[in-house]
């Protein structure tokens, strides 16, 4: 069975939680964690990765921008002098 670790926020004490193939969180059942509500939440997190990733990379591509106006201004007073 696959499993993989995932760091939860440090505000959650630092702990890791396993979690099989099926999206499942191992040793739920031990828990008393309930697997359904345990998916909603893991795709609620990736839906919320995606949304941030996506403003990051508009961010990004308006930091280049700006970046290389700002380069071109730069340019473009340094030959005037």
């Amino acid at each position: 069975k696959k499993v993989l670790k995932l760091p939860l926020n440090r505000l959650e004490g630092g702990l890791a939680a396993s979690y099989g193939a099926d999206g499942s969180l191992l040793g739920s059942e031990d828990a008393g964690l309930d697997p359904q509500r345990t998916r909603q939440a893991i795709a609620q997190l990736q839906q919320k990765i995606l949304k941030l990733t996506e403003q990051l990379r508009i961010e990004q591509a308006a930091r280049d921008e700006n970046v290389a106006e700002y380069l071109k201004l730069a340019s473009n007073a340094n030959d005037k002098q």
